[in-house]
């Protein structure tokens, strides 16, 4: 039987695009799906640790706004106020992590994805509405999802499930725990919120050098308030590190 692809993946962030750079870089076809188009906003302090950007296959130095080589350690004593005579500063000698804003990390990575296809291999992109069914068969999945131009289904040998701890795939995969209607045991709903506020709304003000004179300087420096950061630049280069972990369903046995 010809697949479509050699490899589906469902959801465009870090990590569906970490597994599809390597495969599509070792001559794996690949399609990327995802419900939303990049670049879109994502509740997330995108904090990068060293591991993290070693991990990476390329440089992410375009959508770093800080690099952080000090930890601030407060002690809240009631509610969200923090008690400063017990503060302790914990400085590093190498940064720490890269501070970046997901809404353009997540639509970099993808841009890097896409491009890098080598060996034969190829990443490709596709804006879908939903999934409506995961077929398991003993070879391939077959994948039908919901877009503009109807429905559409792709086979693979192998699926990866990146689509987060809201997505559809993982309750897909266990069908016949939702015949009853109930959704299983494990899966919970969640949200998160996200707000971009003004310096001078900020109840304290920010350590000296964190003001918004820092961020005047690039069109991609936006007002997000990061303590203990300086505008540095860092590099993620580590060819031979590992890849991001994913979720990685396959039929085969």
């Amino acid at each position: 039987m010809a697949f479509s692809y050699d490899a589906l993946i469902v959801g465009s962030g870090p990590a569906g695009c970490a597994a599809a750079f390597d495969l599509a870089r070792n001559g794996k076809r690949v399609l990327l799906l995802d419900k939303r188009l990049f670049p879109r906003p994502k509740a997330c302090a995108c904090g990068l640790t060293r591991k993290t950007l070693a991990a990476l296959r390329y440089s992410v130095d375009p959508v770093v706004e800080r690099v952080c080589d000090e930890i601030v350690l407060q002690r809240a004593t009631s509610g969200t106020v923090a008690d400063k005579s017990q503060e302790i500063r914990v400085k590093a000698k190498t940064p720490i992590a890269a501070m970046a804003v997901r809404e353009k990390f997540d639509a970099y990575c993808l841009e890097q994805t896409l491009k890098a296809g080598a060996k034969g291999g190829s990443a490709e992109w596709m804006k879908i509405d939903n999934i409506l069914t995961l077929d398991e068969q003993p070879d391939h999945v077959a994948l039908t999802v919901a877009t503009n131009d109807g429905p559409q289904t792709f086979t693979a040998p192998v699926l990866i499930g990146a689509d987060g701890s809201n997505g559809q795939t993982r309750r897909l995969s266990t069908q016949s725990k939702l015949l009853t209607g109930e959704e299983p045991q494990w899966y919970m709903r969640g949200f998160a919120l996200e707000a971009m506020v003004p310096y001078t709304s900020l109840p304290v003000p920010l350590p000296e050098g964190d003001g918004p004179q820092d961020w005047s300087s690039t069109s991609l420096r936006s007002p997000m308030a990061t303590a203990g950061c300086s505008p540095r630049a860092i590099t993620s280069t580590s060819a031979s590190a590992h890849s991001p972990p994913t979720t990685i369903r396959s039929t085969r046995s």
